[in-house]
């Protein structure tokens, strides 16, 4: 079975079993995963970052962050409801690369770097577009693409979904956090179609709003970058139109000149990277051995890699950026310290 989305995409409807369905759900994986290293560099290269101001620049972007790892964990309960222990590891993702996991956007170049305005239209946007072109009066300048979205790989899996009706289990799936959820289990049908409704619209809205309504009306991924490439929000006026006009405004926040990862990493980086790695390869095998195990057990390895294992990243990561060296998040090879490529 292919692992290309494009490929995946490329087998007929009829022919599309439960073979295709789980290794779509895997790429999915590989695909969310992708997109969280791109927004934390870009976020930890703000050199006075507001968290807490969701109308920020720092703000969007690290929530924009955070909602990717709801996606990235809801992609692995989807893929254990079928039955099947998500391959974390191996969804590692690796730059400098052209296209995205799995043969998405292949004309785009990624790389790891700091923020910079460029980056947000020519990446960021990229990246969110959404499937049927953005709910505005003016398309975007930068929006060309022509190649399978995300949210067209995400109609696949739910047609294919829906036609198969595979049994589900509700074993070894994950809830973070415990008292509230907000990574939910996929149980259920109705909790898969949730959770593929979830990842769509948070990151590119609906056919016809540009925000999520099942989600408090929060502007979608890609308006909120484009908020950050206009300088104000996306907001609906009177008139029922939208525009780039606030308020608020969205000031560009000042960031420190990081280098762009070269391919191969930087020839003689800091310390600091090789510390980041090591943190990074304990976060990502954490996350491996949660969902392999499940139950109780999985629930607190997942607590501890969100509520600890991640925050360690922050000091070497802030290190990195005012020494304008980019975090490489290079998997650490359990087996040889070998540097996953």
């Amino acid at each position: 079975m292919p692992r290309s989305i494009p490929e995946l995409l490329s087998i007929a409807e009829d022919q599309r079993d439960q073979g295709w369905l789980t290794q779509s759900v895997q790429s999915a994986i590989e695909l969310e995963f992708s997109t969280i290293p791109l927004y934390l560099s870009a976020y930890w290269s703000i050199q006075h970052p507001t968290p807490k101001d969701a109308n920020s620049v720092s703000g969007l972007i690290i929530n924009i962050a955070y909602e990717e790892m709801l996606h990235l964990g809801l992609a692995c309960n989807m893929l254990s409801a079928l039955g099947t222990t998500p391959d974390i590891v191996s969804a590692v993702p690796t730059y400098q690369r052209r296209g995205l996991p799995g043969g998405v956007k292949p004309h785009l170049y990624v790389t790891l770097a700091g923020l910079t305005m460029e980056r947000i239209r020519k990446l960021f946007m990229e990246i969110e577009y959404p499937e049927g072109g953005p709910v505005t009066d003016v398309v975007e300048e930068t929006a060309t693409t022509t190649y399978p979205t995300i949210g067209a790989f995400y109609d696949a899996i739910q047609a294919a979904f829906t036609k198969l009706r595979p049994p589900l289990t509700a074993q070894k799936q994950l809830t973070y956090p415990a008292a509230s959820p907000w990574l939910f289990p996929v149980q259920t049908p109705n909790d898969f179609l949730r959770a593929i409704t979830t990842i769509k619209e948070q990151g590119e809205g609906t056919s016809t709003t540009p925000d999520a309504p099942d989600y408090g009306n929060e502007l979608a991924h890609y308006y909120k970058f484009a908020s950050i490439a206009h300088g104000a929000m996306y907001v609906q006026g009177t008139d029922q139109h939208w525009s780039y006009s606030g308020p608020p405004k969205v000031p560009f926040q000042s960031v420190y000149p990081v280098m762009e990862v070269p391919k191969g990493g930087y020839p003689n980086p800091p310390a600091e990277e090789h510390t980041f790695n090591q943190l990074f390869t304990d976060l990502v095998n954490t996350l491996q051995q949660a969902w392999e195990i499940g139950g109780t057990t999985g629930n607190q390895l997942l607590s501890t890699a969100v509520t600890e294992k991640m925050e360690l990243l922050d000091n070497p990561a802030s290190q990195l950026v005012q020494q304008n060296y980019c975090p490489t998040f290079e998997y650490q090879s359990t087996n040889s310290g070998a540097v996953k490529q």
